[in-house]
């Protein structure tokens, strides 16, 4: 059975990898604990890293700071064409999380 935990938020970020070391090492100075997975965008190719964590509401902008923090705006060419590349964050309730 799953403990109750109310409130908690997931924050699922897909950033770009000249990013994620710089934004996992400000979440470690704000003890914030992260799960790093590696990804790849389907439309530029182009390698990601998927970041998640689960915290409480209070936290979350934080998370959302570290991120914009470390996040620089850049382009890609694809298709003889310059297009800008993002960072994304998603902050998602958590019903319940189980530990053990």
């Amino acid at each position: 059975m799953a403990d109750e935990t109310p409130a908690m938020k997931l924050v699922f970020a897909v950033v770009d990898d000249e990013d994620a070391g710089p934004i996992i090492e400000e979440l470690a100075r704000r003890e914030v604990t992260v799960t790093r997975l590696a990804s790849t965008g389907g439309f530029l190719r182009r390698g990601n890293t998927t970041l998640f964590t689960v915290v409480e509401p209070q936290a979350v902008d934080s998370v959302l700071d570290a991120l914009k923090l470390h996040s620089r705006e850049r382009e890609r060419v694809h298709g003889g064409k310059r297009l800008p590349v993002h960072n994304l964050a998603f902050v998602i309730p958590v019903d319940a999380l189980i530990k053990r």
